[in-house]
C-alpha cells in the first residue's frame, strides 16, 4: 500500500567507473559527481519509502559506491520529516517535588509533554534549552512510555556475573525498565507491561532496588 503512494522514477545507468569516482581522494569535481549520482539514486535504498525506482535492476550498478551515502541521506530525511514540538517551560524545583513520586499523575503528564526531550526520530524539540529541567527527573518515565521490547539476551549473563546486580553494566541494562518495579510506582506509564517479566527473569529485580536509591 505504501509503495503504491510513493513517487515513481526511472533511473539511468551510472558511469562504469562510479566506484572509482566515489573513492577519489582528490575531492573537487570527482566528489561532486559522486554526490550527484548517489543523490539521484537514493530511491534505490531499501529504507526509502518516499520513492520507488521502476527499473530497479539498475540499482545494482549504484549499490557498491552509494549505499553508505544513501544511509546518510535517509538519516537526514528522517530528521527533516520528524515533527517539531515546543516543550512547556517548567520550574526544575517544582518538577522535582512533583516527581518525587513517579506515580503522580501530574508528574507523568508533565514528563509526557516533554517526551521529545528524549532522543527520538519521531520528533524534534524547537526549544531544547527547556529540556534541562526535565532530563534528570523524567528519564525513567520516558523509558516507560517507549518500552515495547524485552532486554538484550546478554543481560542475564551480565547480571549473573561477579558483582551481579550492583555492576554498572547490569544497572544500565535494567534502568530502562525501572517502572516495572513497585519501588517506583510508575507501572501505569508502561507502554507494554508484558515485557516486565523478561526484565525480571534477566535479574533486574535486585538492580531496581539499587536504582530506587538513585532517584531524585
Amino acid at each position: 500500500e505504501g509503495a503504491g503512494k510513493a513517487e515513481q522514477m526511472r533511473l539511468g545507468k551510472p558511469p562504469s567507473n562510479l566506484a572509482d569516482i566515489c573513492d577519489s581522494k582528490g575531492g573537487g569535481g570527482a566528489m561532486d559527481d559522486c554526490e550527484a549520482y548517489c543523490g539521484d539514486s537514493h530511491c534505490c535504498a531499501e529504507s526509502n519509502t518516499q520513492c520507488v525506482v521502476v527499473n530497479s535492476e539498475v540499482c545494482m550498478d549504484y549499490v557498491g559506491a552509494c549505499e553508505g551515502r544513501w544511509a546518510d541521506t535517509a538519516a537526514v530525511d528522517a530528521r527533516v520529516q520528524a515533527e517539531e514540538v515546543s516543550v512547556p517551560t517548567e520550574d526544575p524545583t517544582n518538577l522535582a517535588e512533583m516527581c518525587a513520586d513517579l506515580g503522580n499523575e501530574e508528574c507523568q503528564d508533565a514528563c509526557q509533554a516533554a517526551l521529545c526531550c528524549s532522543p527520538s526520530d519521531e520528533c524534534v524539540v524547537k526549544n531544547p534549552d527547556e529540556c534541562h529541567a526535565y532530563v534528570g527527573v523524567c528519564q525513567p518515565l520516558w523509558d516507560a512510555f517507549r518500552l515495547d521490547s524485552g532486554p538484550a539476551e546478554s543481560l542475564r549473563d551480565t547480571c549473573d556475573a561477579e558483582g551481579g546486580s550492583t555492576t554498572e553494566a547490569c544497572l544500565g541494562g535494567c534502568r530502562e525498565a525501572v517502572c516495572c518495579s513497585q519501588e517506583f510506582r510508575c507501572d501505569l506509564a508502561l507502554k507494554d507491561k508484558m515485557v516486565c517479566g523478561d526484565y525480571a527473569n534477566a535479574g533486574c529485580e535486585e538492580a531496581w532496588e539499587s536504582l530506587a536509591d538513585q532517584l531524585p
